[in-house]
């Protein structure tokens, strides 16, 4: 069972993200729910992992190791937020490995929660980037899942497009071309199955050359 683990878990939250106007955490006890609901692995790739700084993200790691509960998609740096991790299932070798465009802007329209060089972040959603995120796996992977956290939120109005389309939809419930050929891209480069999530609602599954993509799987707990 693996999750998308949109929140810190930290016990005494003190130090906020200085620009994000939305911030989350879950006290330690969440770690009990996660015990026992059977999640073996959870993605941190997403836009509210930083939200308590790296003092969120190393506390939240430390509980996660605590209960053997793997993670992936963030890190301290760009390497760490690249790595795959690999649980052993029924005689198959599945790696897991996840990445996220919802990266947040700050007062100067620059990304700040992408991982670079010694800088703490999650993996960039990318087509270069994820052609280097599954040639750093490891060659005996029977499966690879890759979780990604993009596509616009639950929105009931249009966007605004200014050109000619005809298979432009201007509606949110739905995702956008442009995501569509992303997931396509990663099935095409080797992954198997493909998660998405971030825009809170469903929009669909679909089967690219008889594999699976959620386009998104909506909330599962989420406090709203």
């Amino acid at each position: 069972s693996i999750a998308n683990l949109e929140t810190p878990i930290i016990e005494a939250p003190g130090n906020p993200h200085p620009t994000k106007s939305i911030v989350f955490y879950s006290e330690p006890e969440t770690m009990s729910a996660l015990e026992s609901s059977g999640i073996d692995v959870v993605s941190l790739a997403n836009n509210h992992f930083l939200d308590y700084m790296v003092e969120g993200l190393v506390e939240t790691q430390n509980y996660l190791d605590s209960s053997q509960i793997k993670y992936f998609g963030a890190g301290m740096n760009e390497e760490e937020a690249m790595r795959p991790v690999f649980v052993n299932q029924f005689g198959l070798n599945i790696g897991f490995i996840g990445s996220s465009d919802r990266d947040g802007r700050d007062n100067n329209e620059q990304p700040y929660l992408d991982a670079g060089y010694n800088k703490p972040g999650f993996y960039l959603n990318s087509e270069e980037n994820l052609v280097r995120q599954i040639e750093n796996m490891d060659s005996v992977s029977d499966l690879i899942v890759l979780n990604v956290h993009s596509g616009a939120e639950y929105s009931t109005f249009p966007r605004f497009f200014d050109g000619e389309d005809e298979d432009y939809n201007p509606f949110y419930t739905e995702p956008t071309r442009e995501n569509i050929a992303f997931r396509q891209f990663a099935i095409d480069e080797g992954v198997d199955l493909v998660i998405n999530h971030h825009p809170h609602v469903l929009q669909g599954l679909e089967i690219y050359n008889n594999k699976l993509i959620a386009h998104s799987l909506g909330n599962f707990l989420f406090d709203q």
